[in-house]
């Protein structure tokens, strides 16, 4: 009998963002909340926003972030840990489904124009269509370099560039990205994903759906 591959569910919560930064606390019951309010006078944000980002509008203190329900089934859908995700839109749009880089990437997951078309996706700042496209692409990466850093180092730089150098690109802005990363997503939790890499199965089920599973079928 195949088993899934447990996801955790991040419960982001936060305010319309009008500082610079995103905070990163650990609720009781385990889970990750992600807000642009700290919680002590002098506390550090997880990430700092660019300024090109506008102004994220989301549901007031004690509800689930919008993007939730997507995400989980994103997770789902491809294998990937729920919160992963969460700190992958953190650190690329601050949850500005609307974010665009000077470069062109687009939406929650940040998708580059070609990309979001090899990807299907059709309007990249459709967030459904974003965060599927956006974990399909992480998904392909990981399955492609067996290891989650090197997985995230080819989000960031391409693939290309990871594969020139045989491992993480020496860009500045990649090492940064990786670092607020690994700050987002807890290192236990990493290390535990990035072990799994490579040992993660696909399997085609009866009804032609897929499944991403830890355990060998």
């Amino acid at each position: 009998m195949v088993r899934m591959l447990i996801l955790l569910l991040v419960a982001a919560t936060a305010s319309p963002v009008t500082a610079g930064g995103i905070y990163r606390y650990r609720l009781a019951d385990g889970s990750l909340c992600f807000t642009d309010a700290p919680r002590r006078s002098g506390d550090r944000p997880a990430i700092t926003l660019n300024r090109h980002l506008a102004t994220v509008t989301a549901p007031a203190r004690g509800h689930r972030h919008p993007f939730a329900a997507t995400v989980r089934r994103a997770a789902d859908t491809t294998g990937l840990a729920a919160d992963l995700l969460h700190a992958v839109i953190a650190t690329e749009s601050g949850y500005d489904p609307r974010a665009r880089s000077p470069k062109g990437a687009m939406g929650l997951m940040q998708l580059m124009p070609a990309t979001a078309r090899d990807l299907g996706v059709v309007d990249p700042y459709d967030p459904e269509e974003n965060i599927f496209g956006g974990a399909r692409y992480l998904r392909s990466l990981w399955d492609r370099f067996g290891d989650l850093t090197l997985a995230l180092a080819a989000y960031n730089a391409g693939p290309d560039r990871v594969a020139q150098y045989g491992g993480v690109p020496p860009f500045p802005e990649t090492r940064t990205y990786l670092r607020r990363l690994r700050h987002l997503y807890p290192e236990g939790e990493w290390s535990r994903a990035a072990g799994a890499g490579g040992r993660i199965y696909r399997v085609r089920l009866a009804g032609g759906d897929l499944l991403y599973t830890n355990v060998a079928p």
